[in-house]
Order: C-alpha cells, then structure tokens, then sequence
C-alpha cells in the first residue's frame, strides 16, 4: 500500500471497523478473556461486519441517502457473500424476503457494526443521527438499535472534529440514556471482563466497547480490551475499533492497517481507497433562521441572550417563567412560587438512591409559562436540560473576553459559533457583575420539591429548576437553583424534522475518576 495513502486509511473509522471485525473474528466463539493473546494470530478474513460496512460507505457516497438505496445495497452485498458462515439468522431471513419481513423490535448489534462510514456522512450532528437511524432501522427497527447507531456514528463525528473523550462520553450517557448502563460504561474493561458474558443485543454490547475505547491510549489497546471481553469479539472490536481509528492519536499500526487492507476483495479496497481520501461525504446546509444559529444539533440556538443587543451582553435576567425582570429577585416577590407544575418526568438519577418518584416529581412547565415563548412567540422556547448538555457536549469551548466581558465560545462540529456570556444571577441584593467568572443558565423543567431535607419543599418554600451552570476551568453541569433567583436567558427553537430530546435529567458526570 502507498505509504502516503496508508497514512490517511489509518487515522479513519472505517478502516478502524474493518480491521478490528478481521481482528477479532478469530475469537468470536472462543471466550479470550485475556488482553495478552496473539495478536495477529489469523489474519486471514472477514465478515459480516466488514461486508455490511462497505455497503453503507457506498450508501454514504452516493447521491440517493434513502431507506430504499440503502436496502438494496445491503441486500446486494449480502447475496454475494450469502455463501460464508458469517451471518446472523434474522437477518438471513430479512434477505431471503427481499428485505421485506416485519424486523421490528430487532435490538441486535447488527444495527451498529456497520455504521462507521455514516459518521462520515455529514458535519452536521443532526445529519448524522438522522442517517444513523435510516441504516438501523432498515433491517432492526427498534429503538434501542436505532440510538446505539446514532450514539456509535454521532461519537465518531466528534472525535474526528477534535472533543474529548470525555465530552464525547457525558454526551453518549445523556443524549441515548446509558445512564441506564453506567456501571458497564465506567468500568475498567477488566472489571468487565470479569463477569461479561456473549451477547448481541446493542444495549450489552454498545456500553462495553465505549469503555474498552474510552479506558484505552492507542488502537492496538482498544481492540485487545474489546477481544478480551469474551464477547462477540469481532462486532465489539468492529465498533470499539472505529471509535479509536477516528480518533486523533490512536492510529492503526501500519503493519495491521496493510495486513487487512490484503485480505480484501478489489472492490472493497477501491471503495475503502475512494471513501477514506475524503474528510467527509457532505455538508449540510444550515437552516436560514433570523437571529438564530445552526450549529447542526437537535434544535437552534438564539445569537444572544433575551432583552440584550449583541451576543457578549448579559440581557435581562428573569426569574423561572417569569416574564419580565425586576429589580430585586427573591422568594416573596416569585409569582410562581406555590404553582401547580404541567409535566410530571422521572426522579432524577443524583437521587434515585434517595427518593421515590412520590417523593420527588421531575417537572416541566407547560410553553404557556415559558419565558422565551411568552416573549418570542409560539415556535421558541427554553431549552431542555438534554438540549444544554448537547450544546456544552458536542461543541469545542473556548473562554475569552469580548468588551469587557468574559464569554465561552462554542464551536459546533459545523464550524459555526455561538457564545454564552459568563453573566452570573441576580438573587436578593447581588447584582450583575462584568467581570463574572461563571454563567447559569435556565431550562425549560424544575422539579418541585428535594428529597433528603434540608432543602426547600413545595409547600415550605420555592420550587428549585434545572439550569445550566459552567466557569473557567470547572467542569459545566447541570444544577438545581432556586426558581426566584434572575438567570439570563436563551431561546432556542425546536426544527420540524429534528428528534424530540428528551427532558430527563441531563448531567455532566465525572465518572471517569469514581
């Protein structure tokens, strides 16, 4: 292989996919539970995982990114290896039809070993998911399946564009709900590995290969954690192994990268040549919204705060729902105070070892008492607690100061900025200060009481809300502030064609230090 084009094939996802499925293989049935095997012990073929990742780049590069395009290629490309020992019944049988049996409810991993290319497809977050959602659901209709693509093809996006781990991983726990699977997440791959058993459904494959990714410093580690597992070692391989080729620093080993690239029909490696050459296959087009950003996530973001004239003003400050600002922001003069609350959501994960959901309700206010839709007008609103973990997720962050004025400037995988002033709260006599360090900002949900005591309850004081609170070398969560107190505001509005995020507690966490 050309030393020049060998260099590019191995910083990129999709070779990552493939090497890893070829890497892995060998081991599928075996049990390995140890990082210590012989590595290139049988580099001698691939599979399915392979097969079905090459189809979607060629879904990917075409002009025609539809359900039934993709359909057909996948249907193409299985026929013509329909002859190896690599492929999962259901799936079979999905092929045998014409790709018309009834596939959903399907939660395998076969959703996600194949995505790689589609993390390529677009600088768009929003693009991304969207496309990731297509190649699942075409043959495992589900949801589960459906996320575990979206969360494997939107990671791969940013850590080409540069985020940490780190963001990459709370954006994964928060947008897809692994919450629900924290302890595979956060793990050591070896911790894992201890009682870790062969599965193929997304929701216990998915969580272990971003930990064995997550836990490791280079591509030869990722692939021997994901092997190690004991697993489905070549899909946790092909998945954990794209993660890390996408990465920056966790490069294929030239010797792995050619030894595979070998084993390849010409075809393939045409198309693996065409495929990687370019950075990306396409970027979407922002959408042309006056006063409002495109940064390519789930909704779009206001250029600056509410009541302010440029985007490093602080804006007026209101109190949870309230409409107007005031001079002084404290609970006697909160309208809101004893309000009856619309939406009653989940407890919130930090106090599920504490409360029931009797003893603590998760709320959000209906738009009708939303201070960006009061203001604004139908269309706009508040943000949700997922909608701000995104932003602060998904985006490079940069403070520096603009007039006087300390600002975070995000950077979207787009290229497209927003800033959020560092503007502080107004609570009793504290007053905006210019030089504030540190910003808070609402959304849209509040819960109504904190269990434990020693907290303010629905009917002994004011209700506390969800707000956005990052500064200068801390880390950005999200947290409970009391609903009197004057936040700054940001609009966003929601897009007719995005997913609705969800409205469960969105939280940094810092797990990768429990």
């Amino acid at each position: 292989m050309n030393n020049d084009f060998l260099n590019i094939v191995c910083c990129h996802g999709l070779t990552g996919a493939i090497c890893g499925d070829i890497i892995g293989l060998p081991y599928e049935f075996r049990g390995t539970r140890t990082k210590d095997f012989n590595f290139s012990m049988k580099f001698e073929d691939f599979s399915d995982d392979t097969i079905l990742s090459i189809a979607i780049a060629k879904w990917v590069m075409g002009t025609e990114r539809t359900e039934e395009r993709l359909r057909q290629l996948l249907l193409e490309y299985a026929r013509r290896f329909k002859h190896k020992n690599v492929w999962g019944r259901g799936f079979m049988q999905w092929v045998e039809s014409d790709g018309t049996m009834d596939r959903k409810g399907v939660t395998s991993n076969g959703a996600v070993m194949r995505v790689a290319a589609i993390g390529y497809a677009s600088d768009s977050l929003r693009e991304v998911r969207r496309l990731a959602d297509i190649s699942a659901r075409v043959s495992h209709d589900s949801n589960q399946a459906s996320m575990a693509a979206q969360a494997v093809a939107t990671a791969i996006l940013l850590t080409r564009k540069g985020l940490s781990k780190e963001s990459i991983m709370n954006y994964v726990m928060n947008w897809y709900d692994y919450q629900s699977y924290r302890t595979n997440i956060t793990h050591l791959p070896e911790k894992i590995r201890e009682t870790y058993q062969f599965e193929i459904e997304c929701q216990k494959c998915v969580p272990e290969a971003f930990a064995c990714w997550y836990h490791s410093k280079t591509y030869e580690e990722t692939v021997r954690n994901a092997v190690s597992l004991g697993g489905d070692a070549d899909t946790l391989a092909a998945i954990a192994g794209a993660l890390a080729a996408a990465t920056p620093g966790m490069a294929i080993p030239a010797d792995i990268a050619d030894r595979c690239f070998g084993l390849l029909p010409d075809d393939f490696r045409e198309t693996l040549k065409a495929f990687t050459v370019q950075e990306q296959w396409g970027t979407t087009p922002p959408t042309s919204e006056s006063d409002f950003t495109d940064l390519g996530l789930s909704v779009l973001w206001r250029n600056s705060n509410l009541g302010a004239s440029s985007p490093e003003q602080a804006g007026e400050f209101f109190a949870h729902n309230e409409n107007a600002p005031k001079e002084v922001y404290k609970e006697s003069n909160y309208k809101n105070a004893k309000k009856e609350t619309a939406m009653v959501y989940d407890v919130p994960p930090m106090f599920e070892d504490y409360a029931s959901p009797s003893s603590c309700e998760y709320t959000a206010y209906s738009t009708g008492t939303d201070t960006a839709t009061a203001l604004l007008g139908e269309g706009y609103r508040l943000p949700t607690p997922n909608e701000l973990m995104e932003l602060m997720s998904c985006c490079k962050q940069d403070y520096r100061t603009i007039n006087s004025r300390r600002v975070l400037e995000l950077t979207a995988p787009n290229g497209r900025t927003l800033i959020l002033p560092c503007a502080g709260y107004r609570n009793d006599d504290y007053f905006d200060r210019p030089d504030e360090k540190d910003g808070y900002y609402p959304s849209r949900c509040s819960w109504n009481s904190v269990p434990g005591g020693g907290g303010p309850g629905a009917d002994t004081g004011p209700n506390v809300a969800d707000a956005l609170k990052f500064g200068e070398g801390k880390p950005y969560d999200m947290s409970a502030v009391y609903r009197c107190v004057g936040l700054p505001v940001r609009a966003v509005k929601p897009l007719n064609d995005s997913p609705v995020s969800s409205n469960r507690w969105g939280r940094a966490i810092n797990w990768m230090h429990e």
